[in-house]
């Protein structure tokens, strides 16, 4: 399985945002021994390990621990790919979120948006593809102010929220002021999972810049892409897909992943083993990938690692890891 790829249009998002503060883009991309040319190449995107180090390079040139929040707030529309673009011109606000949930990986492949519809709130819930607590942060800080500005396109800029949740700890420093201005006192620290929540009537609400002819060229574009993106694609690829926007710790048995991919547990077994594929495979391929990234950041420990993959510790993780690679972790780091 090719690394998870991550748009283009995303990492111009952040170089954009970080020349703002007056760090040159030739400082991030020598800091990370990546070439700064690539912001030319749409098509060929940037893997998830190299958003991490561009996300941790970022954050340690510009001082700023909340620099996703910063990025939500000032990168142009035009930074996020066809997927911002076609939303904010979606019928209404319950469609918006819907094309940002069907559309979403052509901005991450590996992140996936749903949404829950309750009596009186709506929650939108966002995974993604975890790498290091730095750059987790970022991406969901991007997540969840992005779609808070989505539903004020829709709802005005006064629409309050239910609650946002975010997994890691409550922020220290000038941080906890730029979250209360944007989020106001709804956020959760320490959640189980990162999620928007607004109140349902909001759904019902139109964009305040309808564009109808606009809106249906995009759709047709996106279509088109996401298409190229998945011809050929068996289930097996989906399911490995799906596992890894979720956090790997969390990673649920095959009867919640077949109910996600709306069929049901049998069906999923029968179409994996007609490719030849197992999903208890298929979930330790993609710990197993997790665990390979995670390795390459030194400032990891394996307690640290075995912990994030769900291990109760090291020496469980380095047993798996064993099995599954042919080398110890340590091994593994040497051979990098």
């Amino acid at each position: 399985m090719a690394p998870p790829a991550v748009s283009t249009f995303l990492v111009r998002a952040l170089v954009e945002v970080v020349e703002r503060t007056g760090v040159l883009r030739t400082s991030l991309f020598e800091r990370t021994k990546l070439e700064g040319s690539r912001l030319d190449d749409i098509a060929r995107g940037f893997e998830l390990s190299e958003l991490r180090a561009l996300s941790e390079g970022a954050i340690d040139l510009t001082k700023n621990e909340s620099l996703g929040l910063r990025i939500a707030e000032e990168a142009s529309e035009a930074a996020f790919d066809l997927v911002a673009h076609l939303a904010t011109h979606g019928p209404t606000l319950r469609e918006a979120i819907a094309l940002c949930v069907q559309f979403q990986r052509l901005l991450m492949d590996g992140a996936a948006l749903t949404m829950r519809e309750e009596a009186s709130t709506a929650t939108i819930r966002c995974d993604f593809p975890r790498t290091s607590p730095r750059a987790d942060r970022m991406l969901s800080e991007l997540a969840m102010a992005g779609l808070l500005r989505l539903v004020r396109g829709f709802a005005g800029a006064e629409a309050k929220l239910s609650s946002v949740s975010f997994e890691h700890a409550r922020p220290k420093g000038p941080a906890r002021e730029t979250y209360a201005r944007i989020f106001g006192d709804k956020a959760k620290w320490s959640q189980a999972s990162t999620e928007l929540c607004i109140p349902r009537a909001l759904l019902e609400r139109k964009p305040l810049h309808d564009h109808p002819e606009l809106y249906a060229v995009l759709h047709a574009q996106a279509e088109a892409k996401l298409d190229r993106m998945e011809r050929g694609e068996g289930i097996a690829e989906k399911v490995k897909r799906h596992l890894l926007a979720m956090p790997p710790s969390r990673i649920p048995d095959m009867n919640v992943i077949a109910r996600e991919l709306s069929m049901s547990e049998r069906s999923l077994r029968r179409k994996l083993a007609e490719e030849g594929a197992v999903y208890k495979d298929l979930r330790e391929s993609v710990l197993s990938a997790r665990a390979a990234l995670m390795l390459k950041d030194p400032s990891r420990s394996l307690k640290e690692i075995a912990e994030a993959l769900g291990f109760s510790d090291a020496a469980a993780f380095q047993r798996a890891f064993k099995r599954w690679r042919g080398l110890t972790p340590g091994q593994f780091k040497q051979s990098k």
